[in-house]
């Protein structure tokens, strides 16, 4: 309701090494800039910490801990109490509204069932990023490969040629008000050739940004 100011001090040595120009805040009020080291600032530390080998976005679990893919496949969590590393928690992860732990990664999605995983879908493709859906179905996403675990645990499945062909998904997932889906595909060359893809549940469309406004670039990331 009303603005404020909250100074932040200079980083140290290494804490901007490979900061990119994303910061984003979770709700512990920790600024995270994803990058291939992920700088952090601590609101309530006040200092800042880096942590090296971190691939992508973190995904911020309703238990209060924060997630990272590392790039050499395992994953981060970092919580108040320190940070431990997930040999066996492929990325992506997420947390169910059940309060279930689901992991992605190559050839499966499984669930966290009594401490172990168990394997609920098999998949042709390495998921690469995760949503959860307001109405509480799970969508993991790969470049070729969707797949939709509905909240009574029926799954659909879709795959290149469901949309467009040639287009790789797997870069992230928006949902907005009325419920559906915008996928951003890969980058061609650095720039977003293949535009937007959009799910409303029954259909695929593709909008392209140089069909609407030619001469102009946009960064979806």
């Amino acid at each position: 309701d009303r603005w404020s100011r909250k100074d932040i001090p200079l980083p140290g040595p290494g804490d901007l090494s490979g900061l990119r120009y994303r910061i984003e805040i979770s709700d512990e009020n920790v600024i995270w800039s994803p990058g291939f080291r992920v700088s952090r600032f601590d609101y309530g530390g006040g200092k800042w910490r880096s942590h090296v080998a971190i691939a992508g976005s973190p995904y911020a679990d309703p238990d209060g801990s924060t997630w990272f893919a590392r790039q050499d496949g395992t994953t981060l969590r970092i919580r108040s109490d320190g940070e431990t590393s997930h040999e066996g928690t492929p990325w992506p992860v997420l947390r169910s509204r059940d309060g279930t732990l689901w992991s992605g990664g190559a050839g499966r999605i499984a669930k966290q069932v009594g401490g172990s995983w168990e394997r609920v879908v098999s998949t042709s493709d390495t998921m690469i990023v995760s949503h959860v859906a307001r109405e509480g179905g799970l969508w993991f996403v790969s470049k070729s490969e969707v797949v939709n675990i509905h909240p009574d645990q029926t799954v659909a499945t879709y795959r290149s040629g469901d949309w467009p062909p040639g287009v790789p998904l797997g870069r992230k997932v928006i949902e907005d008000a009325s419920g559906t889906l915008w996928f951003i595909p890969e980058l061609i060359d650095n720039v977003n050739g293949h535009g937007i893809l959009s799910f409303d549940g029954s259909s695929w469309q593709q909008l392209l940004f140089a069909d609407l406004f030619p001469k102009r670039k946009f960064d979806t990331e």
